[in-house]
C-alpha cells in the first residue's frame, strides 16, 4: 500500500491520470484495510473489477459508479477459455485417467500443504477452526464407498503438485482404495474441476474455481469454532455451504442427480467471467488516458 499511495498521490500532483486494478474481491481487503484505503482508491480516475459481484461491492462502499469499469482479470483470460472449451476439456481428462463418461466424479481438495507430512493442525494452531482434514475427508472417503452405486460414481482426491502425500493415501488404502490421488499427474486444476460434477472442500481456493467454471462447489464443515468464515467466498454465495458431522454422504447421494446438481447451480450467485480481459484492460486505459 506504500508504494501505491506514493504513486497515486504523484500522480494526483502532477494531474496524470490513474487507474487501478483490483484482483480480488474488493470486500476483503476493504474489510480489513477499508478507512486506510477507500479515500486512497476513489482517487483513481478508473478502478477495474473482475466481475458485477466486485462492482457492486465497490458501489457498497462508496465509490463512484463511473469510476467502475467491468473489464474482467487478465489473469483469468485462460479461465474464460476454459469455460469456452469445458466440454472437450472433460472428456479428454476422464478418457486420460481411465474414467467413464458416464460416471458421477467427486473431488475432494485438500486444502492443508502437508507440511512435515501432516494432514491436520492441531487446536493450538492459528489455523485450526474446529475440525481437520482428516476428518472431511474420511467422511468423504466413507460416503463415495458406501452411498453411491458401484461401478457408476468415480472419487477423485486432489492434492497440491509436489506435496507430500503419504497422509491421503493411507486413508484412501483404508476407506476407499478405488478413489484416485492426483497431483503431479495432472498440474492443471482446472482440468481437475471440469472432469468433475462436484468438487468438496473446506478453505482452498479450488472451491471458487469451480464457481467460475460452473462446477457445483460444496464448503463442507462438520461444525466451526471460529466466529469468522475462514472460506471468504461464502460470503459471496458463490459456494453451497454444508454444515454438519455426516451430513455430506447424503449430499452425495442427491447430488449424483444431475438434476439436483443443476438446480443448486442455479440457486448460487453466478460468477460471470469477462473475456478478453486484457483488451478490456487497454481500452480503458486508452480512454483514461485520451480523456485528460
Amino acid at each position: 500500500q506504500g508504494s501505491e499511495k506514493l504513486a497515486l498521490n504523484a500522480a494526483a500532483d502532477s494531474n496524470t491520470p490513474t487507474v487501478v486494478a483490483v484482483e480480488t474481491w474488493p470486500h476483503l481487503w476493504l474489510g480489513n484495510y477499508g478507512a486506510r484505503d477507500i479515500s486512497l482508491y476513489t482517487r483513481a480516475n478508473a478502478v477495474l473489477a473482475f466481475d458485477e459481484i466486485s462492482r457492486q461491492r465497490f458501489l457498497e462502499a462508496g465509490f463512484s459508479p463511473d469510476r467502475i469499469f467491468v473489464t474482467g482479470n487478465p489473469e483469468r483470460d485462460a479461465l474464460a477459455a476454459c469455460i469456452r472449451d469445458r466440454e472437450a476439456i472433460r472428456t479428454k481428462f476422464r478418457e486420460e485417467f481411465g474414467i467413464a463418461q458416464s460416471d458421477f466424479v467427486a473431488t475432494y481438495a485438500v486444502t492443508n500443504n502437508l507440511e512435515a507430512g501432516r494432514l491436520d493442525v492441531d487446536d493450538k494452531d492459528p489455523r485450526w477452526i474446529g475440525f481437520g482434514e482428516t476428518e472431511t475427508l474420511t467422511e468423504f472417503l466413507l460416503a463415495m464407498s458406501h452411498e453411491l452405486p458401484k461401478g457408476e460414481a468415480t472419487a477423485i482426491i486432489r492434492v497440491k503438485p509436489g506435496r507430500e502425500r503419504p497422509p491421503i493415501q493411507v486413508l484412501i488404502d483404508e476407506y476407499f482404495p478405488n478413489a484416485l490421488l492426483i497431483g503431479e499427474e495432472c498440474r492443471d486444476g482446472k482440468r481437475v474441476i471440469l472432469g468433475s460434477d462436484m468438487v468438496v472442500g473446506t478453505t482452498t481456493i479450488m472451491l471458487q474455481e469451480a464457481s467460475f467454471l460452473g462446477v457445483l462447489p460444496v464448503c463442507f464443515y462438520p461444525r466451526l469454532t471460529r466466529e469468522e468464515d475462514p472460506q471468504f467466498a461464502n460470503s459471496l454465495g458463490i459456494i453451497k455451504q454444508l454444515r454438519g458431522v455426516n451430513t455430506l454422504a447424503q449430499y452425495l447421494g442427491w447430488a449424483s442427480n444431475p438434476s439436483f446438481r443443476e438446480s443448486k447451480l442455479q440457486e448460487l450467485e453466478r460468477v460471470i467471467i469477462p473475456t478478453d480481459a486484457t483488451a478490456r484492460v487497454v481500452a480503458v486505459m486508452k480512454q483514461i488516458a485520451g480523456a485528460r
